[in-house]
């Protein structure tokens, strides 16, 4: 996404790519203060939201992977995340 970004703009994607890190910070203390991911209900696949991106992450007994930022006027397609079964 950086790259994307970068092209037209540098120094608003570093800026950018800070705010998406910022926004997910907190989840090392509290993992489960995003949202559950409404278009699959698990608890364990949550978002953040950071301006107009979703960041989705899986929350683990012993860690939080992300597993996909996108931005939210994407049709959300559960298979773009991978293997978060």
């Amino acid at each position: 996404m950086r790259d994307h970004i970068a092209r037209d703009a540098p120094a608003t994607a570093m800026t950018y790519v800070r705010k998406l890190r910022n926004s997910v910070g907190r989840l090392k203390q509290f993992p489960c203060s995003g949202e559950v991911v409404p278009e699959i209900g698990r608890e364990d696949l949550r978002e953040v939201l950071q301006g107009n991106y979703r960041i989705i992450y899986r929350v683990s007994e012993r860690r939080v992977d992300i597993l996909a930022v996108f931005h939210s006027s994407q049709i959300f397609d559960e298979r773009d995340l991978g293997s978060a079964e």
